[in-house]
């Protein structure tokens, strides 16, 4: 997700799905996806309570765990907690539908993902010989 979100950085962003932990329980993998958020303003977004606080299920085992959420950028949403776990009984998984509603600044369906793509300079994309050939001298030269 990270290559993505620096590829695509003036984007907004919407990830969903099965992160395979809880955001009320202090673990790694909790932690790991707690500073992904923090560190691209990203919002890990809490579940509408209606009465269904799980997301996967195995009956047979008695487990039942909300591990299933949406991550997204600010602008996209109206309120941090706007999940909302669906309960079918057609559902065959032993995870539960999540559904969110997203805020969308898109006018027309012609944009392409290039066009929100901002240049951002890597270093393994680097000509490096005009920076050691043009930068480095230059720096020699301002240096005492």
């Amino acid at each position: 997700m990270q290559g993505f979100i620096d590829k695509y950085y003036s984007c907004s962003f919407i990830f969903g799905g099965d992160f395979n932990t809880s955001k009320l329980t202090l673990n790694s993998t909790q932690g790991l996806l707690s500073t992904f958020c923090d560190k691209n303003s990203l919002l890990w977004l809490d579940p509408v309570h209606n009465g269904i606080d799980y997301t996967y299920h195995n009956d047979s085992l008695g487990t039942y765990l909300l591990i299933d959420y949406f991550v997204c950028s600010p602008k996209l949403i109206d309120s941090t907690i706007c999940n909302q776990t669906l309960d079918h009984g057609e559902n065959m998984s032993d995870h539960l539908a999540i559904m969110c509603n997203f805020v969308s600044n898109v006018i027309s369906s012609d944009v392409k993902a290039d066009e929100c793509v901002m240049p951002k300079y890597l270093w393994d994309k680097a000509d490096l010989d005009v920076y050691r050939n043009g930068v480095i001298p230059c720096q020699m030269l301002i240096c005492p």
